[in-house]
C-alpha cells in the first residue's frame, strides 16, 4: 500500500484571467494574467491547488514555458 503522501497524478491547467487594470513594470505590462492551475492529488485522495504565475515582462517566463516546466515533473 502506497504511503499517504505519494502522488498519484499532478495536473496543469491554462487559468487566463482578465485584469480590470492593467498591470505594469518597465518592461511591460499585461492586460490577462496568464497563469496555471495546478493540481496534485496524493494516494489517499487528498488533493491540493497551486497556481503559477509567469510574467514574461520581468523574467521572461511565459504560460507555455511554464507549463512544460511543471509538466516535466510528471515524467
Amino acid at each position: 500500500m502506497p504511503a499517504s503522501t505519494t502522488i498519484r497524478s499532478l495536473s496543469v491547467a491554462a487559468l487566463d484571467i482578465p485584469l480590470h487594470t492593467p498591470f505594469g513594470i518597465a518592461g511591460g505590462a499585461q492586460d490577462l494574467a496568464r497563469n496555471l492551475l495546478v493540481t496534485v492529488e496524493l494516494a489517499d485522495g487528498t488533493r491540493g491547488y497551486g497556481e503559477a504565475a509567469p510574467f514574461p515582462a520581468f523574467n521572461g517566463e511565459t504560460q507555455a514555458l511554464a507549463q512544460a516546466a511543471v509538466e516535466s515533473a510528471t515524467t
